[in-house]
C-alpha cells in the first residue's frame, strides 16, 4: 500500500511534534498518548492512527526491500569480484604454463613464489565462490513476503558477506604485499629478459667457439704453412745440389764427350722425375737447357779456339824439301 505526500507531512509533522519516533530496527513508536476531549478529536485521533499504521507498514515493507536490493547489489558485486578474480586466476595460470618452457632458466625461488601467488588466488577465488553460493542460496530460500523477512537470518548473511569482503581484501593486500617483495615481477619481462640472457649467453659460447676454431685453425695453417716452407726449402736445396752437380760434371766432361752438357741433362733428369712436381721439374728442365746451350756455345768456342790454333801452327812449320 502506498502513501501520499500529504500523510508523509502528516508523519513528518507529528514526529516534529514528538507524537512518534523512528526507532533504530526501522518501526515507529508512540513516544506518548493523545488525550481526547471531544469525539471529534478522537475521530481525528482514529484517522491518524490508522495513517500512521499504515506508514508503519509500508516503511517496515519498503526498508525490507531496501535491504534486499542492497544484499542482492552485495551478491552482484561480489559475483564481479569473483570473476575477476577469476580472470586474472587465469591469466597468471596461463603465464605460469607458458613459463614452464622455461623454467630451466628461471631461479627456483622466483618460480616458487609465483606458484605460491597462484595458489593463494587459487583458493581465494575457490572459497569466495563457496561463500557466494551459500549466500546465494540463503536469499533463495527466504520468503518473497518481505514483511516476514527474518531480520535476525538478514544480520547473519550481512555479517557473512562483510566477513568474505575483510578476508577477500586480506587476501588481496597479501597478494599486492608479495609482488611488490618480488619487485613487482612481470611475466612477460622476466620471459624477455630470461630470452635475452639466453641469447647472450648462446652468443658467448659461439664466439668462443669460433674463437677456439679460429685459433685451431690459424695454428694449423701455421703448421702446413711451416711444413710448406720446409718442403719448397728442400725442394729448392734440392735443385741447386741438381744444378751444381750438373754444372760440375758438364764443366769436367766438356773435353771429353762433344756436347756432354746436353747428354749429361739427359743423364741427370730421371734423377728428378721422381722428387718434382710438375712444375718443378718444367723449371728445371728449362734451367738446364739455358745451362746446356751456355756450355755447348763455350765449348764450340774452345773447340773452335784450338783448331786455329792448330792451324796456325800447322801453318807456320817450314816445309821439307824432298
Amino acid at each position: 500500500m502506498s502513501f501520499t505526500e500529504k500523510d508523509l507531512g502528516t508523519l513528518l509533522r507529528m514526529n516534529k511534534e514528538g507524537l512518534i519516533s523512528f526507532s533504530d530496527e526501522g518501526s515507529l513508536e508512540y513516544t506518548q498518548q493523545t488525550k481526547v476531549s471531544d469525539s471529534e478529536l478522537q475521530k481525528e485521533n482514529d484517522k491518524l492512527r490508522d495513517t500512521l499504521d499504515k506508514l508503519v507498514k509500508e516503511y517496515e515493507s519498503l526498508a525490507a526491500k531496501f535491504k534486499e536490493m542492497a544484499e542482492a547489489k552485495d551478491n552482484q558485486d561480489n559475483n564481479a569480484e569473483i570473476e575477476f578474480l577469476k580472470a586474472e586466476n587465469e591469466s597468471l595460470k596461463k603465464e605460469l604454463e607458458n613459463k614452464e618452457s622455461t623454467s630451466d632458466s628461471v631461479s627456483n625461488e622466483k618460480y616458487q613464489e609465483l606458484q605460491a601467488a597462484y595458489t593463494l588466488l587459487e583458493n581465494t577465488a575457490t572459497r569466495l565462490a563457496n561463500e557466494n553460493e551459500e549466500l546465494t542460496k540463503r536469499l533463495e530460500s527466504q520468503p518473497q513476503n518481505t514483511e516476514n523477512v527474518d531480520s535476525e537470518k538478514i544480520a547473519e548473511l550481512e555479517a557473512k558477506l562483510e566477513t568474505a569482503r575483510k578476508v577477500f581484501k586480506q587476501q588481496k593486500a597479501e597478494i599486492e604485499t608479495l609482488k611488490s617483495t618480488q619487485g613487482n615481477v612481470n611475466v612477460e619481462e622476466m620471459r624477455e629478459k630470461i630470452k635475452a640472457e639466453a641469447n647472450e649467453k648462446l652468443k658467448n659460447q659461439w664466439l668462443k667457439l669460433v674463437a677456439e676454431k679460429d685459433k685451431e685453425l690459424e695454428n694449423k695453417v701455421k703448421e702446413l704453412s711451416g711444413l710448406r716452407e720446409m718442403e719448397i726449402k728442400q725442394k729448392d736445396d734440392k735443385i741447386k745440389e741438381l744444378e751444381s752437380k750438373i754444372s760440375t760434371q758438364a764443366q769436367s766432361n766438356l773435353k771429353d764427350v762433344p756436347y756432354g752438357a746436353v747428354e749429361l741433362m739427359k743423364k741427370c733428369l730421371p734423377m728428378i722425375e721422381n722428387d718434382l712436381n710438375p712444375q718443378q721439374r718444367e723449371i728445371v728442365k728449362s734451367k738446364m737447357l739455358t745451362m746446356a746451350r751456355d756450355l755447348t756455345e763455350v765449348y764450340e768456342n774452345d773447340y773452335k779456339e784450338k783448331k786455329r790454333k792448330h792451324s796456325d801452327k800447322r801453318q807456320a812449320k817450314p816445309s821439307r824439301a824432298y
